[in-house]
């Protein structure tokens, strides 16, 4: 069962569909995303990267295993979060995905 990182749902929360590229092992819920301008898949967020993941899209919604290929995955474009729940979020990313901190938590419009 998934038990989301999601502190408040009054105003709700928006889900989408993405694929995580192969090669980048298990990654849990809570996992901030870039895309791959290659491929249009995605892959954990790094500031350092220059293959596009380097721009934080989206917030993984499910843990995910791509060591044996590319997956399909739902993932947060839009809620409210525990900042300390997200894996790879810093200031840059938060500013890339317009999160704004709430006290309580972080709220990706």
């Amino acid at each position: 069962m998934v038990t989301f990182k999601v502190l408040k749902t009054r105003e709700g929360y928006i889900l989408d569909n993405v694929t995580v590229a192969e090669g980048f092992g298990k990654l849990q819920e809570g996992q901030v995303l870039g895309r791959i301008d290659a491929t249009g898949q995605y892959g954990p967020y790094d500031a350092a990267a220059t293959d596009g993941r380097q721009t934080a899209r989206v917030i993984l919604a499910e843990d995910v295993d791509t060591s044996d290929g590319a997956k399909i995955v739902a993932v947060y474009v839009s809620g409210y979060f525990k900042k300390d729940a997200l894996t790879g979020l810093d200031e840059t990313a938060m500013s890339q995905l317009g999160a704004r901190d709430t006290g309580e938590g972080i709220r990706v419009p």
